[in-house]
């Protein structure tokens, strides 16, 4: 029974992390596959709009850009998504 409703048995707490990765698992896929979507409509779009050399130019640049901006990450992001949540908890509680 769950001390805040005692008509209730409480969820444990392991059911609920999965759940909640599970839900966030979902979110995650959806926003690749909406940002897959987009890159391939943006990517026909400069294309038609260039022509081939036009075209060539920007993946080029975009490459640069990508590839600067991966080294200069040097996994932050990676790193906020494993410690964070844990600061997080560690604060709430």
């Amino acid at each position: 029974m769950s001390p805040r409703n005692p008509g209730r048995a409480s969820t444990p707490r392991s059911s609920r992390g999965v759940e909640q990765f599970a839900r966030n698992s979902a979110y995650g896929t959806m926003a690749g596959l909406c940002t897959a979507l987009g890159s391939v409509m943006a990517s026909v779009i400069v294309a038609h709009s260039l022509g081939v050399e036009g075209t060539g130019v920007i993946a080029f640049a975009l490459w640069v850009v990508m590839l600067a901006a991966a080294v200069a990450d040097l996994g932050i992001q990676s790193t906020l998504a494993r410690y964070l949540p844990e600061l997080i908890g560690t604060v709430a509680a």
